[in-house]
C-alpha cells in the first residue's frame, strides 16, 4: 500500500526509530505477502514475526519510560496491552484470508493506522519528555 518510514515519524530515540520502522517494514512485507498469493506458510511467518517483535519493542519501550518516570506510563502500559489483544483476531483474519486481497487492504491500513497514530502521538510525546529530562 505504499506506507514507509518517514521522517515524520521519529521520535528522536534512535533505538525507539529502528524498531518503529522495523515494525513498519514487516506490516509493508505483510501485505506484500498477501496480496500477491504467497500462501499461509509466508503470511504466518511475517505475523508470528510481528506479533514477537510488537512485544519486544513494547518491552522495550516500557522499560525506556519507566527509567525516566514518564508520568503517562500507566495509560501507555494500557494502550500496547490493547494493541496485542486487538492483534489476535486481525492474526486470524490474515490466516483464514491469506490470499484475499481485501482482507490485506484491511488488515494493512488497520495496523498501519495504529502505528501512524500510535508513534505519532503517543510515542512522540514520551520521547519529548525523555529527552527534555535527559
Amino acid at each position: 500500500m505504499g506506507f514507509t518510514w518517514t521522517k515524520s515519524l521519529m521520535t528522536g530515540i534512535k533505538a525507539v526509530d529502528d524498531e518503529h520502522q522495523a515494525l513498519i517494514e514487516q506490516v509493508e512485507k505483510l501485505y506484500e505477502a498477501m496480496s500477491s498469493g504467497q500462501g499461509n506458510k509466508r503470511v504466518k511467518e511475517i505475523l508470528d514475526f510481528i506479533e514477537r517483535y510488537t512485544k519486544e519493542h513494547f518491552q522495550h519501550e516500557e522499560k525506556l519510560y519507566e527509567k525516566y518516570a514518564y508520568p503517562d506510563l500507566k495509560r501507555h502500559k494500557e494502550i500496547h496491552r490493547k494493541f496485542i489483544a486487538d492483534f489476535e483476531p486481525l492474526k486470524e483474519m490474515a490466516l483464514s484470508h491469506s490470499e484475499d486481497k481485501t482482507n490485506a487492504i484491511k488488515i494493512n491500513k488497520v495496523a498501519m493506522n495504529w502505528l501512524m497514530n500510535h508513534i505519532g502521538k503517543e510515542d512522540k510525546k514520551a520521547c519529548l519528555y525523555i529527552k527534555e529530562n535527559q
